[in-house]
């Protein structure tokens, strides 16, 4: 071109627009990863809560405040249970010897056995009254509930964990305004002129002609002295 300040001008304001570009396509695809990641993090808030509601309300029903400590005091009350009630039963067998059948002692202690008994079966009834001890027949299927539970709810907690920085990393990217380009140096008007180079075109262009002059006369001398020849012969 050649006006030379409008190249210039042109020239920086291409690196302009191409900076402008690449921060909008910057910003647009972290707008549409926060959007998506945005989205997901909702559900899984609400899968998060959905599953902590379910937990409470489980093991609020089935009594369980912590269900390895209540099974282990559950079995050390059984195992003391059972060991009064051999107790009692070597003391009945001991009275029954001792005394005759209908012997109010004896009474006392069949009575005191029975009672053993029934609150050792309770421990293995689905009617068991203290809520602390969980029903030894059903801790297999409450352990196992819990476990699927605490495993859904681990999951969401790290995936939650996962996409919280990914979701800020992308609302800063978004409304990040860095250049993309580093202009070391911006374009002026030349100093001097690169092209057209003319007195290359100059020294050319008269060796070309000098040439063609010099042949154009050699041919053209040629021509003519065999015209004269041709006359001569005649």
């Amino acid at each position: 071109d050649q006006y030379q300040d409008r190249v210039a001008e042109m020239t920086n304001y291409i690196i302009h627009c191409l900076d402008s570009l690449n921060i909008e396509i910057t910003s647009s695809k972290a707008k549409n990863i926060r959007e998506f990641v945005g989205l997901r993090m909702e559900e899984v808030i609400d899968s998060l809560r959905f599953l902590e509601n379910e937990t409470s309300t489980f093991m609020e029903s089935k009594g369980i405040l912590s269900l390895e400590d209540q099974v282990s005091i559950g079995v050390m009350s059984a195992a003391e249970l059972k060991s009064k009630i051999i107790m009692k039963e070597i003391e009945l067998a001991v009275a029954k010897k001792t005394y005759e059948k209908n012997n109010p002692q004896v009474f006392l202690l069949e009575n005191e056995l029975e009672s053993f008994n029934d609150k050792y079966q309770e421990y293995f009834m689905n009617n068991l009254n203290d809520k602390l001890f969980p029903n030894f027949k059903d801790v297999p299927e409450i352990g196992i509930k819990l476990k699927i539970l605490e495993r859904e709810v681990k999951y969401y907690t790290d995936v939650l964990e996962f996409l919280g920085p990914q979701y800020e990393k992308a609302k800063i990217e978004e409304t990040k305004d860095i250049p993309t380009l580093q202009v070391l140096d911006k374009a002026v008007r030349p100093e001097k002129k690169s092209r057209p180079r003319r007195a290359k075109i100059v020294i050319i262009s008269f060796i070309f002609s000098l040439v063609v002059s010099s042949y154009f006369a050699y041919f053209t001398g040629r021509w003519e002295s065999i015209k004269k020849n041709k006359r001569y012969d005649k």
